[in-house]
């Protein structure tokens, strides 16, 4: 694995996506822990945190993993536990499933009701509804296809 390795080519990855990650979407949801470790760096630079987390022992180097490799399965879960990289990946997956997963998931609750209500799909809907013979009496237009609640009227009896 580390033959192919290339850590500078990963630490300007990791601030490019980083940087990224911090300005486009709001603030919320960007992790606590990593806004903390920038504080840490003395600002928001995410080069200096680069360095950090690529230095010279970190998961980035051969010798550092294979030396860790080696110790017993309680020492190694340990560090794993209290390494900063590891502890910003947890804390990035967190506030991604408390910020935006939970959120996608209500939305697709409500897609999910709304293909239960409507029994065919919108290209179904177009081929059904005549928009040249609709009558525009309150007619109201959602995502291109027209609805019938009571006091619409459609031409086609849908």
């Amino acid at each position: 694995m580390f033959e192919e390795y290339n850590a500078t080519v990963d630490k300007k990855l990791f601030e490019t996506l980083m940087e990224m990650y911090m300005k486009d979407q709001e603030d919320k949801c960007i992790s606590m822990k990593l806004k903390e470790m920038l504080r840490h760096e003395g600002g928001n630079s995410v080069a200096s945190l680069a360095v950090n987390i690529y230095g010279a022992n970190t998961f980035s180097n051969k010798s550092f993993v294979m030396d860790l490799l080696k110790k017993p399965e309680a020492e190694l879960m340990e560090t794993l536990k209290t390494a900063e990289p590891v502890a910003l990946y947890r804390d990035i997956l967190k506030t991604y499933q408390t910020e935006v997963q939970g959120k996608l998931n209500e939305i697709q609750s409500r897609i999910n009701k709304l293909q239960h209500i409507l029994p065919f799909g919108f290209a179904d809907i177009r081929k059904l509804i005549n928009f040249s013979n609709i009558k525009y009496n309150r007619s109201v237009f959602f995502f291109g296809f027209a609805t019938k609640f009571p006091g619409f009227i459609l031409d086609q009896g849908i």
